[in-house]
Parts: C-alpha cells; sequence; structure tokens
C-alpha cells in the first residue's frame, strides 16, 4: 500500500472472477484489521459506487468495521493479475493481444478485418446500452445481469471500419455515447459488449434448433406424431440454453474489447440497402 494525505490508504483487490486487479483508495486501516469497501462498477472522473468487495481481516479475533455507503475516491487501474486463473473459461481481456496476434500471423488475409470487426462489434453493443441508459428503456427478460436498460428501438451493424446504428438518437448525444462507452469497455466493463438482442444469439439458437431436431429426430420413429412431438422438444430445449450459449459465443467468438480503435468520424448516412442510419467510423491503432 502507498500512503495518502488525510489518512488515505490504497488498497489492491484480486477479482477470481476476471483475473484482474484494482488499485483504490479507501480510508487507512489499522494494522491487523479489515474492512468492507465499495467499487464502481461504472467510475467516471474517479468517483462513483458500486458493488462492496469483502477485504477478509489478517486478524481473525479483530470484528470487521460496519460498512459506510460514502463513495470512495478511486483510482482504478485495471491490469493483469499474478493471481493463478482457477477457471478455464474466465475471460480476462489483454490490451495487445490483438496486435500481437496481427503481428505474428499478418500473411493470413482477412485477419486483420476480422479482429477489427470484433472490436467494432463490441462497441456497437456498448453504445447502444449507454445510449438505453439515456433514453431510460427497460431491459428485456434475458439481459444480463447487472443490465437495467435496454432500449430496443436501437439496432446496429458492425463492419471492419466502424459501425452503423439505426433508430432515432440525437447526434450529440450519440457523440458522447460512443466515446464514454469506448473509455468504459477499455477501463474493465467488458460485460458491456454483450447484448440479449445481438445476431450472434439468433444464429446459435438456429444452430442449435437445427442440430437437436436432426438428433432428435433420427432416433424417434418415423411416424408423423413422434416426429412433431421430436421437433416441439428440440425448439423448447433449444430456446432454454440459446440465451446463455449465446452470450458465451459473443464474449469468447463474436466480440472484442477496442483496445486497438480510435474513434473517428460519426455522420448521418444510409446504408447499403438505403435504410437511414448513423455510421460511427473508426481505425485500427497498433
Amino acid at each position: 500500500m502507498s500512503e495518502k494525505p488525510g489518512s488515505w490508504s490504497q488498497v489492491a483487490v484480486n477479482s477470481y472472477r476476471f483475473c484482474t486487479e484494482t488499485r483504490f483508495w479507501v480510508p487507512k486501516m489499522e494494522a491487523g484489521t479489515g474492512v468492507l469497501v465499495r467499487i464502481a462498477d461504472r467510475p467516471q472522473d474517479g468517483q462513483g459506487v458500486g458493488k462492496f468487495v469483502k477485504l477478509r481481516p489478517t486478524n481473525p479475533n479483530i470484528a470487521q468495521p460496519k460498512p459506510t455507503l460514502t463513495p470512495w475516491r478511486l483510482n482504478l487501474m485495471t491490469a493483469t493479475s499474478s493471481q493463478a486463473n482457477p477457471f478455464p473459461f474466465d475471460f480476462a481481456p489483454h490490451p495487445t493481444a490483438d496486435a500481437e496476434l496481427l503481428q505474428q500471423l499478418a500473411f493470413i488475409p482477412g485477419l486483420k478485418e476480422t479482429l477489427a470487426v470484433r472490436q467494432v462489434h463490441a462497441l456497437e453493443h456498448a453504445t447502444v446500452w449507454v445510449l438505453s441508459e439515456t433514453s431510460g428503456e427497460r431491459a428485456p427478460q434475458n439481459s444480463q445481469p447487472g443490465r437495467s436498460l435496454d432500449n430496443d428501438g436501437l439496432g446496429g451493424m458492425s463492419t471492419d471500419r466502424g459501425f452503423y446504428l439505426y433508430g432515432q438518437v440525437n447526434l450529440l448525444d450519440l457523440r458522447r455515447a460512443v466515446h464514454v462507452a469506448h473509455d468504459r469497455l477499455i477501463r474493465g466493463e467488458w460485460d458491456l459488449a454483450l447484448h440479449p438482442r445481438c445476431g450472434t444469439n439468433l444464429s446459435v439458437g438456429m444452430l442449435i434448433t437445427a442440430g437437436l431436431a436432426f438428433g432428435i429426430t433420427m432416433v424417434l420413429p418415423r411416424d408423423p406424431i413422434s416426429q412433431l412431438l421430436g421437433l416441439g422438444v428440440a425448439a423448447t430445449a433449444a430456446s432454454q440454453v440459446t440465451p446463455d450459449l449465446g452470450i458465451l459465443a459473443q464474449r469468447y467468438l463474436t466480440t472484442a474489447i477496442p483496445f486497438n480503435l480510435a474513434i473517428e468520424e460519426i455522420t448521418p448516412t444510409q446504408d447499403m440497402w438505403g435504410r437511414s442510419a448513423h455510421f460511427i467510423g473508426v481505425r485500427w491503432i497498433e
């Protein structure tokens, strides 16, 4: 810990879920005690409140002080944790991972475009979340835990050069939302990259439904009633598992944290089908 004027101390907390380390300021603790502190889920300008993180006391005979509801002043820094990752599928993106991969495999055609689309896709989702928070819409049933807002009047389509945003939105609000979304993503709010209305979920649902339907109809008797029952079971099972598997597919396959994107122009335009939209242009940076 490093001392700070006014009896403050800097504390580091390891997150086993995200394999990260977060540093923030809390009131100075006496030796051998623990404390309950609050970490901001969405820190802005060094201020914020969020979920509780428990620091266990080094001396079990000393009771922990009661938590306070005062927001702590944050000095947030996310980095790769030295703590071993206890789960093989924990999500801990590295800021230079895509750039290093591109340097090593630059001879593969279309690799840079693929990596760029994944990062743009995450920025598109995060922008929709930020705009939804501004508009005050409610989230759908299958939304991510912790996500309370979703404006289903907004949609998007990603390319390697940027993304189209569809729906009624003020240009100034959009410009602000894109920059806020980008900043929050690279600072560690990685769940903003995931969205329950993403086309990835639809594709995963269709694939699972087709696979289950084929498998079930192959093992059931060939009479029409059995086949129809099998198709119904396949569709029901697919609808239950698709939301979670769709989110996993987004997290590991179709999105990536936009560490290598710089936001450029944001202009009203039309897409290739003539639909009105705003285009958020980006460029790749190493």
